[in-house]
């Protein structure tokens, strides 16, 4: 019976390692699409692409502040679950978006919703 608990402990860190890898390439493909978004479809400049992508930074800080206070409150499988609905809302947003509607409609509750 020890064994068998030792076996299961050592696999423990690679299922962990794999999925945490999986989730940190998700937002990565968010980045790019949204970059192509605003860029091509929209035909902004780069200097206002990158000033509508500012809000991703000061959410993502409140974000890990919040994070950090919660995991002490909730259990991880709960607020693993808040971020990944997070991510799936700002992913939705993006998709959703029209090329000539205005930024403060979707794109701007993206960059707010997406990094929680």
């Amino acid at each position: 019976m020890r064994r068998v608990r030792m076996v299961m402990l050592r696999s423990a860190p690679t299922l962990v390692t794999q999925n945490s890898k999986k989730l940190t390439e998700h937002p990565g493909i968010w980045i790019f699409y949204i970059w192509q978004f605003l860029l091509t479809l929209r035909h902004s400049s780069p200097l206002l692409a990158c000033a509508q992508i500012c809000p991703v930074a000061v959410s993502g800080v409140l974000a890990a502040v919040a994070t950090g206070f919660l995991l002490s409150r909730l259990h991880p499988a709960m607020v693993m679950t808040i971020a990944l609905t997070a991510f799936t809302i700002g992913s939705i947003l993006l998709a959703t978006a029209p090329i000539g509607q205005t930024y403060w409609a979707q794109i701007f509750l993206a960059t707010i919703i997406m990094p929680w």
